[in-house]
Order: structure tokens, then sequence, then C-alpha cells
């Protein structure tokens, strides 16, 4: 049977309400080969990497690779209460039309205290850009996101590439495994198929695949809306995630992207009642 999501003891991270305390670290990194230098963190560095042209749309894909190192963890886009999700934006407006983060299928990590979603070891976040001005010039991006060990750390950086210097082919094909391990889009029998509300509690319906029998939901709220981390309940065809809603906007308004992951598949999707 496939393994469930994992569920990592991190007891040392009482400590993260530390991240507001903490001072930042500001360094810009230069364009050099098609990606930035490797901007050196507490606990790890960061980059940014992007193709060299874009597509028929005008989007250019690019990766903001992040390696951590041991203990060290980092935010999912729902950070919690006490987290820091990862920020990007363009360094000067004029450069592109916007730019994004995607984000890869976290895993949950439990403090003893509450439960919150991230991710430890190296992960890399696709980017998207979109109306890029000049393919040869150089694209900066501000990049804010917090780390955590037994202290979090909030790390603001500028990252500057040139996209259409040569960035090699391991490099690309790195972007190009980024987007590929994106949470695919929900589909028949892998997806949130209902949801409704009784006070405080929200109670999601998936299907699950054949087989699979525990699964793991991650939610990141929608205009002021946070959920406390989800309880699985199995059926007969997947099950029921209850989760109590500590905070929505001042409507009331339930609306969530998710993702679902099984196993080792994912799948996202967005939520809401109406």
């Amino acid at each position: 049977m496939p393994r469930p999501a994992r569920r990592v003891k991190t007891g040392g991270m009482k400590a993260r309400s530390a991240l507001l305390a903490a001072v930042a670290f500001f360094v810009p990194a230069l364009a050099h080969a098609g990606a930035s230098d490797w901007h050196e963190m507490t606990g790890g560095k960061l980059r940014l990497v992007t193709e060299r042209t874009a597509d028929s749309d005008g989007v250019l894909r690019g990766a903001l690779e992040i390696r951590l190192d041991e203990g060290w963890k980092t935010y999912w886009q729902e950070p919690g209460e006490s987290g820091v999700a990862p920020q990007i934006s363009l360094h000067e407006a004029a450069s592109a039309a916007s730019v994004a983060l995607r984000f890869p299928a976290p895993q949950r990590f439990d403090d003893g205290a509450s439960q919150w979603a991230g991710y430890d070891g190296d992960v890399t976040l696709p980017i998207i850009v979109s109306g890029l001005a000049d393919i040869e010039a150089p694209l900066g991006v501000d990049i804010f996101l917090g780390v955590c060990e037994t202290i979090c750390v909030p790390v603001q950086t500028t990252l500057t590439a040139t996209p259409s210097d040569d960035i090699g082919p391991l490099d690309e094909a790195g972007i190009g495994r980024a987007f590929a391990n994106l949470p695919g889009e929900a589909q028949n029998g892998f997806e949130v198929v209902g949801a409704s509300r009784k006070a405080d509690v929200l109670a999601i319906e998936v299907d699950l695949p054949n087989g699979i029998e525990t699964a793991d939901l991650f939610l990141a709220g929608h205009d002021g809306l946070m959920l406390a981390a989800p309880e699985f309940t199995p059926g007969s065809s997947g099950g029921i995630f209850t989760a109590r809603i500590l905070s929505t906007d001042k409507d009331g308004a339930v609306a969530a992207d998710y993702t679902l992951v099984a196993g080792d598949a994912a799948v996202a999707g967005t939520l809401a009642l109406p």
C-alpha cells in the first residue's frame, strides 16, 4: 500500500514565534550564467533560475531553488498562525506584468502544540513570469520567506537573472522537474467532492484512488479564512476531513485552495461553500 503523507515531529518549532523579533537578512544577488548567485542565509541558501524563452502565451517559467541545512524547514503557502508564507514580487514593476510562485505538495509538521505545512531539505518552488518586457534584460525579484530550526528567521533578498543567458541542460531540466512535481488537477475519483459547514467546523468529503486508505489535506483559505489542520475519517470510496474554522473574513465566507495527498500522488483545486 502506498505510504501516507508524512508527519514529522519537530519539538523545537515552538520557538518559531521568535520570527517576529529576528533580524531579516537582505543581500542582493547578482545575475550570472542565466541564474542568480546563491544567496547564503542562516539555515541554507537559495537562488533564482529561469528558462531562456517564454512560451507562445508569453509566459516565462523559472524556479526558486531552496537548499536547507539539516534540521531546517520552510513554510508552504499557508504558514499557520505564526509562520511566514514564501512571497515573491517584481523588483522593478516595469520589467514584467506579474510574477507568482507555485507550490509542490508539502508535508505536515507537528511541534507538539500545533501542526503546520512546509518543507525540509531541498525544495524547488516553480515561478511563473508573465509579460516580460525584455528577455535579454536582467529580471529581478524580491523574495521573503521564513526558515526555521529551533528558532525561525525571516529571509529577505533580491535575486536577479537574465533569462536569455544559457543556464545549461541540468538547470533547464531542474525547472522542468519542478513543474512536473506540482499537484495535478483534481479528477474523478481523486478530488474534493463536497463541503459543508456546521458552526465553526468544516466537513470536506473526498474521493480517493482505489486501494488508498489514508490521505492528507492541506488548505489555504481565501480572504482571511484560516483553518486548523484537518482530521481524516476514512469511508467507502474516500473519506471525510473535518477542520475547525479559526477565523473568517467579515462576511464569514468559506473558500480555500486545497492540495489532497494520497500516497505519492497529489491533486489540487479550490473548494467553496455557497
